[in-house]
């Protein structure tokens, strides 16, 4: 399998052929998938080593190599006018990890919106200051919203207020 062919057997795969498990809350276990950070002085203590993990692991049913973990925090604070209009200002970026048999082989970076409410690609900016994504990795982000809330309802909402133009352009 290639990246393309994987990438792509995500993009077209419906949410009800993936296995969702919440790795935070009540009742829930660790992800696996952790990321730790070591510092000699942390909030008043010494030498402390400090994990942070995504906040949902999703196998694909119908080819269990294929698994893609989401919710690590990327930047905790994102600031852009077109992403902090929402009635919740807050904004943040995270990352969505696939792996296949294991081994990471993709990592995106998505926004999160209005406290939390959608998830969103984040847009770069042409020559004229217009804001824009790939194709695939608007198809992407829409179907991990599709996957995490049951809907697509928020994305194209929120989506639809940014400005944000879809473009023909290779992704990854």
């Amino acid at each position: 399998m290639t990246l393309d062919n994987l990438l792509e057997t995500i993009i077209k795969s419906d949410s009800t052929n993936w296995n969702e498990i919440g790795c935070w809350g009540y009742g829930s276990g660790p992800s696996y998938k952790s990321q730790f950070t070591f510092y000699e002085a942390f909030d008043g203590d010494s030498n402390i080593l400090k994990e942070d993990s995504h906040s949902t692991v999703s196998v694909f049913k119908d080819d269990l190599s294929i698994t893609m973990a989401y919710g690590l925090m990327s930047n905790d604070d994102f600031k852009e006018k077109w992403a902090n209009k929402f009635p919740d200002p807050k904004a943040y970026s995270q990352m969505v990890d696939i792996f296949y048999n294991n081994s990471l082989v993709f990592r995106e970076t998505y926004l999160v919106v209005d406290g939390g409410r959608c998830k969103l690609p984040i847009p770069s900016y042409d020559e004229n200051g217009e804001l824009y994504v790939a194709q695939g990795y608007y198809d992407f982000i829409k179907f991990l919203e599709m996957l995490s809330s049951g809907t697509s309802k928020n994305f194209d909402y929120y989506f639809g207020q940014t400005g944000i133009k879809i473009i023909d352009r290779e992704w990854k």
